[in-house]
């Protein structure tokens, strides 16, 4: 069975008939060796999440309970880390940098609060924000970047 359809000046013939089943189509790609079977976009979020190791994950969510301990505890209305701008970002991290202590109120080591930053930063750009606050290069981040120097 056909349908034809114009578009302009031209004539389409389609074939309307579905002879091969989908299974059957994928019996025929089997027969490939070059692809494999077709993926669909739940398949290619689970690798994406299997290739993350599972203490990169275990790390980012505890940067991210620091972040939200502190953000909790603000008088201030703090937007949403995955949508701050630059301003948030030079305002409110740069206090978080002054403000973190460990659970014992002890300060974090520099180095610790580098991770915290970086799981911080991975947790943006995995949820949409791409702003590279730890970007030597971006100075619309300057602000923000002295400010563990000015931590006592």
């Amino acid at each position: 069975m056909y349908n034809v359809d114009t578009f302009g000046d031209l004539f389409l013939k389609f074939d309307i008939t579905n002879d091969v089943s989908a299974e059957e189509r994928k019996q025929e790609i089997n027969k490939s060796t070059r692809f494999a079977l077709p993926v669909d976009d739940e398949a290619i979020q689970r690798l994406l999440f299997d290739t993350e190791s599972a203490n990169t994950w275990k790390n980012t969510k505890q940067a991210l309970g620091v972040f939200e301990d502190w953000r909790d505890q603000q008088v201030d209305d703090i937007p949403d880390l995955t949508h701050f701008s630059v301003e948030d970002i030079n305002k409110w991290l740069s206090r978080l940098l002054i403000e973190v202590r460990k659970a014992d109120g002890s300060p974090y080591p520099p180095k610790s609060l580098y991770s915290i930053l970086a799981e911080l930063r991975r947790f943006c750009r995995e949820n949409g924000n791409h702003i590279n606050f730890l970007d030597t290069k971006n100075s619309e981040c300057y602000s923000f970047r002295k400010m563990p120097k000015c931590r006592n």
